[in-house]
């Protein structure tokens, strides 16, 4: 049994992308360490598109040849599974600024 999770990618316009994760989860998780990473880059925050692009890419980068572990689509597919929002507008993750969420969390 795997340690599943979910992030949403929050747009402006009210649609989201969601990362699903089967093993990423749980506190100091491999998906949260891989949004903390992107993140931590301080690259695009003000560019919905590309700071989506970058989470993305950080998520999947270890994981591009293999079939299973993480899964991208427009719904939230595991519902009894936390989820992390990430709203790429306001640059907060769970209502917390991407600046103070970087000083308050361990990668």
């Amino acid at each position: 049994m795997g340690a599943r999770t979910n992030a949403q990618l929050k747009y402006s316009d009210g649609n989201s992308v969601f990362i699903y994760s089967h093993w990423g989860g749980g506190k100091g998780g491999s998906l949260h360490t891989k949004i903390h990473k992107a993140i931590a880059r301080k690259q695009r925050w003000d560019d919905e598109m590309y700071m989506a692009a970058i989470i993305i890419r950080e998520v999947l980068r270890d994981n591009l040849d293999q079939d299973t572990g993480y899964g991208v689509q427009p719904y939230l597919g595991e519902e009894s599974y936390s989820t992390t929002v990430i709203d790429l507008d306001k640059q907060m993750i769970d209502d917390i600024p991407f600046q103070t969420y970087l000083d308050q969390q361990a990668p």
